[in-house]
């Protein structure tokens, strides 16, 4: 009798584990926050509704499981969809191989063409219109790019989605055989690339077609990465970083990774010469002569260059005041730095170069090392600058040395 009774119970739990239940106690939900969450679960956004479902299910809503189980059909649906769409010789697949091939001797033109850049009209002129083409190249990428992407991150939330839902039927493995077959790649492969996995690397694969899709789905993760680090930066500073890694992306190098040690130096320095009316790379602040100094005071070891401008209220503003300029943009072509810190003040920016191990493949330990050192210096909120031209006659110019080199040209300048 004990034993019936012992099989009985058994049973019991285990179909109240298979339905998502978990002994912690439900996260309360306001009225108004159950209603969102519903609204969100039908979402195109699958992250959206995902996170929705979720926070449904730790709170006891029935509808958690309806829900999931909708996902999980809407899913498999879209996967089937994305991997027919790839066949044929005028499918998905074939329009991306065709603008992986129109991509390849553009970038390096373009990057030929921005590393012997002058200020001459006709040069500048030449790399905006590459900036353009290869912008439209990147649009036809993107979009071939998506369906493999998505198909993996379907495949991928697939057995939170059953257990939530309750649903004992599993079609991952013909699903993710329909989607190698038509895309050819697992998309086992393209999840681990995505990320996020400390101590995964960054190695491009073998395998030469598969390099395009590796690329776009590490730029995608590491922009991932540095959106979780949205806080250390105003809106012009995020608007700028965002500017700037496409245009890497776009020239086949992977973004920059934010370092919020880098970004520190950037508006320290950005403030300093806002503040002290100087705009040099060289500061008159002993200890902090040069960016190599001014990175490691902020924490940061491996520094390697620096941009600044004076001008510019907007993240684009700064970017094509530097695209323009020969070395500011030769800066940006390096594929050994991995970081960067963006600090703005007022209308001065700076960008911090950095050629460090990624963060983002960093272990917790090795993150917890790789703190700010000294004061903290808040974004300034970009909605509450001043918006104001200064007069550049007040300014002074400095070489590396710190020779006052202020020319005429710039003395004569009266406004920015």
């Amino acid at each position: 009798m004990i034993a019936v009774v012992m099989r009985l119970l058994c049973s019991i739990i285990l179909a109240w584990l298979a339905t998502g239940a978990s002994t912690t106690r439900p996260t309360a939900l306001t009225p108004a926050e159950v209603t969102a969450l519903r609204a969100s679960v039908v979402a195109a956004d699958a992250d959206r509704a995902l996170d929705a479902i979720r926070k449904l299910n730790a709170s006891g809503d029935p509808d958690a499981r309806t829900a999931a189980a909708k996902l999980l059909d809407r899913d498999a649906t879209m996967i089937r969809d994305d991997s027919a769409a790839a066949w044929g010789p005028y499918g998905a697949l074939a329009k991306l191989r065709a603008a992986e091939a129109e991509a390849a001797p553009l970038r390096e033109t373009a990057i030929a063409a921005a590393a012997s850049l002058i200020k001459e009209p006709a040069s500048r002129k030449a790399v905006r219109a590459n900036y353009d083409r290869l912008q439209a190249i990147q649009t036809r990428l993107a979009t071939g790019y998506v369906r493999p992407v998505r198909i993996a991150a379907a495949l991928a939330r697939r057995a939170e989605l059953r257990a939530i839902a309750g649903v004992t039927a599993n079609d991952d493995d013909a699903l993710a055989q329909l989607a190698e077959k038509a895309w050819k790649v697992a998309p086992a492969t393209v999840s681990e690339w995505m990320g996020p996995a400390p101590g995964a690397d960054l190695t491009t694969p073998a395998d030469a077609p598969l390099r395009g899709l590796w690329f776009h789905a590490t730029s995608r993760r590491i922009e991932a990465y540095n959106h979780t680090l949205d806080s250390a930066l105003n809106t012009a500073e995020i608007a700028h970083l965002k500017r700037l890694n496409a245009y890497r992306e776009m020239l086949g190098l992977l973004p920059y990774e934010l370092d919020a040690r880098l970004t520190q130096s950037a508006r320290r320095h950005s403030k300093e010469m806002f503040d002290l009316k100087y705009f040099s790379h060289w500061s008159p602040t002993p200890g902090h002569e040069n960016y190599f100094f001014r990175d490691r005071l902020a924490g940061y070891p491996r520094g390697s260059s620096e941009n600044i401008t004076l001008g510019g209220w907007t993240g684009d503003d700064a970017f094509w005041f530097l695209f323009d300029s020969p070395g500011h943009h030769r800066a940006w072509l390096l594929p050994s730095d991995t970081a960067i810190g963006i600090g703005k003040w007022e209308n001065a920016w700076t960008e911090s170069f950095g050629a460090g191990p990624r963060m983002m493949l960093a272990d917790r330990a090795e993150r917890e090392r790789a703190t700010i050192a000294g004061e903290v210096l808040e974004p300034q909120k970009a909605e509450l600058t001043r918006k104001k031209p200064r007069d550049l006659k007040e300014y002074k110019f400095y070489d590396s040395k710190g020779r006052d080199v202020t020319v005429d040209a710039f003395r004569a300048f009266p406004k920015e």
